[in-house]
């Protein structure tokens, strides 16, 4: 049988559902850690990538030495993904409530669909975001996860402005 593959979106979308984390931000640092310890498979233009290629920069920013390809532009062995929520139990799952970080994103795609686009700096956008967020969410996340949002979405960002380049 031919392995299937998820995009990183799927991926993370999965282990957040089906896995005891309390976010996004946790099902990605899982993620991460799992590529790492060679749990999940990856692959990259159908080329797959060995754990030893992966080099941690961060609590949930990894890339593959050498390059500018980063965890969240390559495809997850469906199987193992499956494999790692297979089994876990929920009944531990409480903490609070996950944040609506959708209508978060919605508004940092509308807001960079315009003709001014995204600010140009992180903090620009961060300060932009966590007045959204008070206005606009019922439990407005805290600063340090809008930054980490935030300077996510700022790494794709110059990751694929370099990439665009070479």
């Amino acid at each position: 049988m031919k392995a299937q593959w998820w995009s990183f979106g799927q991926a993370a979308n999965y282990v957040q559902a089906n896995y005891p984390c309390e976010n996004g931000w946790a099902a990605n640092k899982l993620l991460a850690e799992k590529i790492i310890d060679g749990t999940i498979t990856t692959k990259y233009d159908d080329v797959t990538i060995s754990k030893e290629e992966w080099k941690r920069l961060g609590d949930i920013d990894i890339e593959v030495e050498g390059s500018d390809i980063a965890h969240h532009m390559v495809d997850y062995a469906r199987s193992d993904i499956e494999k790692l929520c297979n089994g876990v139990s929920h009944a531990k799952r409480g903490g609070r409530p996950l944040k609506d970080w959708e209508s978060f994103l919605i508004e940092v795609i509308t807001m960079a669909d315009t003709i001014d686009g995204l600010p140009d700096t992180q903090a620009a956008l961060e300060s932009r975001m966590l007045l959204w967020a008070e206005q606009n969410m019922s439990d407005p996340p805290k600063e340090t996860a809008v930054r980490e949002m935030v300077s996510a979405i700022y790494r794709a960002k110059e990751a694929k402005r370099k990439a665009g380049r070479q």
